[in-house]
């Protein structure tokens, strides 16, 4: 696993599309699962960057933020779509929750992964079921999503199933 694990880390960490390609390439190969990591991998590596882009583009003079944030927007919907499709089958529980924090986006989208809850605060609400199993603890979803992303390689979470490692 720490091959797997690895490889995300520094797909997560560098900025270097071949890499993140070849990497998200891999996951869809590994079915709904993948799909879904891969698409989870791309929004969270792109709220990441929005957090960390400075400047503006030349041509447009749209901050390079703007574009990391509308990539992540279209991940997520692409996100939604999946686990509204899939999510039975892979045993993945998702939804929305309102929230309370003043200055904040009025929507959370919760995702329960087998490796915990990762959470994304939305402008607005898509469609998807209210989520009540419980909030965020403070783990940050890099952390989950490549922990998440590194099992689907290493073929511990098949069709929702966590299979046993031998």
């Amino acid at each position: 696993m720490n091959e797997n694990l690895n490889k995300v880390s520094q797909a997560f960490c560098i900025s270097n599309a071949p890499l993140s390609r070849r990497l998200c390439k891999d996951l869809e190969s590994m079915g709904p699962m993948g799909q879904l990591a891969s698409l989870l991998f791309k929004a969270e590596k792109a709220r990441i960057q929005a957090m960390c882009y400075r400047g503006t583009a030349p041509v447009s003079r749209q901050p390079y933020r703007d574009y990391s944030k509308d990539r992540m927007q279209e991940m997520l919907m692409e996100v939604i779509c999946h686990l509204d499709a899939h999510a039975k089958d892979l045993e993945v529980s998702w939804g929305w929750q309102a929230n309370e924090k003043p200055d904040s986006p009025p929507w959370i989208l919760c995702i329960e992964l087998p490796t915990g809850l990762v959470t994304f605060r939305m402008q607005s609400r898509r469609m998807g079921p209210e989520y009540d199993l419980g909030f965020a603890d403070g783990y940050r979803n890099s952390d989950r999503i490549t922990e998440f992303c590194a099992g689907v390689l290493d073929g511990r979470w098949i069709v929702g199933e966590e299979v046993e490692e031998t």
